[in-house]
Order: C-alpha cells, then sequence, then structure tokens
C-alpha cells in the first residue's frame, strides 16, 4: 500500500486548491445572483468533488434522490399533517424517508432527506415548500456542476486509484505463488489476500458509474473483473496445494509435475502484469506460451495417470484421491494463469 501514498499526496493539495477555489467561487455568485438558498448548491458540490470521480458520482445521487424523497415526506408532513403538533409531524416525515430510501436502495441518502424534513417543518413552518423546493433544486445544480468539474479540473479518477491497488495485490499474489514449494501451510496470507480482493471488489460500482460519465469503453472494468476473477483462482489453488508442496509434506507425490516451470512461468506473469508501466505484449506472449506448454504437459500426465488407475489393482484408495486433488487444482491453477489479461489503458480525457 505505501506505493500509491506519493500519488495520493501529490493529488490531494490540487484538489483541496480546486475544491476552496470553485466553491468561493459559487457562494460568491450566488449571493451576488440573489439564488435562494444558494448554500446547498455549494455543499452538494463539495459531497461531489471531495472524493474520486466514481464515489462523488455515487455521493451525489445519495444527496439528490435522499433531498427529493425529503422533499415527498415534508409535502405530506407538512401539508396533509398541517393540523397536527410538530413534534408528530417530524417523527412521521422522519419515518417516511427511511421508508423511501430503503426502498430505492439508499446508503446515507436518508440523512440528507432528514435534514430537508428538519428545516422544512421546524425552521420555515410557514414557507416549508419554497425552502424545500429551492433547496432540492439548489443541490440538483450543485451534484450536475460537481460531476462536471470533477471531469474537468485535477480529476482523481477511481479508475487510477483501483488500478494502483489492484497491481499492488497481484504482484503479492506473484510472491505468494513463487513462494509456493516452500510454502508451510500458513492461512494469514491468504486471508490477507482476500480480503483486499474483496475491499477491490467493493470499488467496482465507482468504475461503473465513471465510465458511464467519461463515455468511455468498458475495457478497464472488464480487464478490472478478470483480475479479480482469475486472482482468487490463483489465492484458492495456492492455499489448497500449500499443504501437498510445503515443508511439513510427510509423503512425496508419486507423479511427476511441471511444478517449477508452473510456478517459475506463472509468477514471472504475474509480475509482469504488476508492473505500473504498460505491459510488453511480447513478453506476455511468451509467458502465455510457456504456460500453455505446461498445461499440455499437465494434460499429458492426467491421462496417463487415468490410464494407470483404471488398469492397476494394486493402487492405494488414498494416493488416487490425493493425486487428482493436486492434478485438478494445477489445471485449474494454469487455466487462470494463461486467462488472466494485461491491462489495455486508454488515456482519460478528464485527467488534466
Amino acid at each position: 500500500m505505501k506505493k500509491i501514498i506519493p500519488i495520493a499526496e501529490a493529488l490531494r493539495a490540487r484538489v483541496i486548491i480546486r475544491n476552496g477555489a470553485l466553491l468561493a467561487f459559487v457562494i460568491y455568485a450566488s449571493e451576488s445572483l440573489g439564488l435562494p438558498e444558494g448554500l446547498y448548491m455549494a455543499l452538494a458540490m463539495l459531497t461531489v468533488m471531495e472524493l474520486n470521480l466514481g464515489g462523488g458520482i455515487l455521493a451525489g445521487r445519495e444527496s439528490l434522490v435522499g433531498t427529493i424523497l425529503g422533499l415527498l415526506a415534508v409535502v405530506f408532513g407538512a401539508g396533509a399533517l398541517s393540523e397536527a403538533p410538530a413534534p408528530l409531524r417530524v417523527g412521521i416525515s422522519l419515518i417516511l424517508v427511511r421508508i423511501f430510501c430503503f426502498y430505492f436502495g439508499l446508503n446515507s441518502g436518508y440523512i440528507v432527506g432528514g435534514h430537508v424534513v428538519s428545516g422544512s417543518i421546524l425552521n420555515h413552518n410557514s414557507d416549508w415548500w419554497f425552502y424545500a423546493s429551492w433547496r432540492t433544486v439548489m443541490t440538483l445544480a450543485g451534484v450536475v456542476l460537481g460531476i462536471w468539474c470533477s471531469t474537468q479540473i485535477y480529476s482523481q479518477l477511481a479508475t487510477t486509484e483501483w488500478e494502483q491497488k489492484a497491481r499492488i495485490w497481484i504482484g503479492d499474489i506473484a510472491n505468494c505463488l513463487s513462494q509456493l514449494n516452500n510454502s508451510k501451510g500458513s492461512n494469514e496470507l491468504f486471508i490477507s489476500l482476500r480480503s483486499r480482493r474483496n475491499l477491490l471488489q467493493q470499488e467496482i460500482p465507482k468504475l461503473v458509474c465513471e465510465q458511464s460519465v467519461l463515455d468511455q469503453e468498458f475495457n478497464n472494468l472488464f480487464w478490472a473483473q478478470n483480475c479479480l476473477r482469475c486472482g482468487s483462482t490463483v489465492i484458492s489453488c495456492c492455499r489448497d496445494l500449500s499443504p501437498s508442496f510445503g515443508e511439513h509434506l510427510q509423503k512425496p507425490l508419486s507423479l511427476e509435475l511441471p511444478i517449477y516451470n508452473l510456478i517459475f512461468w506463472g509468477s514471472a506473469k504475474l509480475k509482469v502484469l504488476a508492473k505500473s508501466v504498460e505491459s510488453n505484449n511480447d513478453e506476455i506472449d511468451l509467458i502465455s506460451r510457456e504456460l500453455s506448454l505446461v498445461r499440455a504437459d499437465l494434460m499429458r500426465i492426467s491421462q496417463c495417470y487415468f490410464d494407470v488407475v483404471e488398469n492397476s489393482a494394486l493402487v492405494l484408495e488414498q494416493e488416487p484421491s490425493l493425486n487428482l486433488f493436486v492434478l485438478s487444482r494445477l489445471l485449474l491453477l494454469v487455466d487462470s494463469l494463461i486467462e488472466i489479461s494485461p491491462l489495455r489503458s486508454m488515456p482519460s480525457k478528464a485527467l488534466i
């Protein structure tokens, strides 16, 4: 994780300056033009621009939809229940906001909706419609302006940040694979790699939102899905094979398997993919051909072993099951190593 800290620090100062300058300009313009509730336009912009582009889009959606649902709750609470006491109207409206947000699948939009309800009924009881409607309009304007500014001025791209984390993850998987013969079967490393996989997987919606707004092809998204799927399979195979190849193995396998070539070329391909620069296509193709030869050897050994097991009545019951398990995991491992693809980076028009 330390490799991405300098990049984050380099962007942080520019983003702070961008946000401060734009918010100051928006507040000055809204006050000069006399826009009602112009402060909420600035707050909506800050919500969107404080995160990377993909995360800002999701946060803007939560803020905008939550504001609209809060307006609907206010219409019912302040309109239909106008004769009821204020605490009762606020309570019923807040319950409606939570129900609406739950129905629309919002995670934090109910907070903004609750603010709309409280501000309308408690602080603007006489002109609640003017306050709530203009706050909704200003929030919409702030979200739109925030997304536009995020795509044009010093963008923090979610795709770039995700790619950096994924490459470090792949590099750690390569180190895990290269030490498979010396593994002691410890689960801590595999648990850590899977936990990082889960965190990367949770960031996928941000990539979808970002590339949709930027009107790009989904090459990076397809690579991300391929990376997670194949990387997870490699982790699982290393975890399952480590007891058989570790130092604590009591009885060696009776099969002559191309373990060294598989580990060498597999870890070599993952290390190439983990590089921050554009991958060398010729090097990737060479390694993939070597892995294909390893797969052909495994298929030949598997077929010969099946023939021996079928024709021999002296084979112990435990040995075939162990050998079949190892063969199946090795084939799954080499297939994943062949299938995992390099990132075909596309320059983004939003990165200034």
